[in-house]
């Protein structure tokens, strides 16, 4: 049995073309200005959302126990990566961020 795409070994018959690359050609390791811009904006946008999820914390220190635990577990699904509706490539940081500031915000 023959695989699709695998040449038995030996030399390519008279006149056949040589067989397609198998692999991609690797990304640019240099991005172009509109990469780079991109990337600037979403990370501006991410750390816009930190600060304000930042804030959210510092507003509710002075609250008892079980009213942090209620804010904090509702910061966690509004920014879960599968939930969020900013999608998984801005909320994952920020929900990074929460749990980075779970020891702080429970001290």
């Amino acid at each position: 049995k023959v695989e699709v795409g695998h040449r038995p070994p030996g030399p390519a018959p008279q006149g056949a073309p040589p067989p397609p690359p198998s692999h991609q050609p690797p990304p640019n390791p240099f991005p172009t200005f509109s990469q780079n811009s991109r990337r600037a904006e979403d990370m501006a946008v991410g750390r816009m959302h930190e600060t304000r999820v930042h804030n959210q914390l510092l507003a509710s220190m002075d609250a008892d126990l079980s009213e942090k635990k209620k804010i904090f577990q509702a910061l966690l699904r509004e920014w879960h990566p599968d939930k969020a509706a900013v999608g998984p490539a801005l909320a994952t940081p920020v929900f990074q961020f929460l749990q980075d500031k779970k020891a702080w915000y429970f001290c």
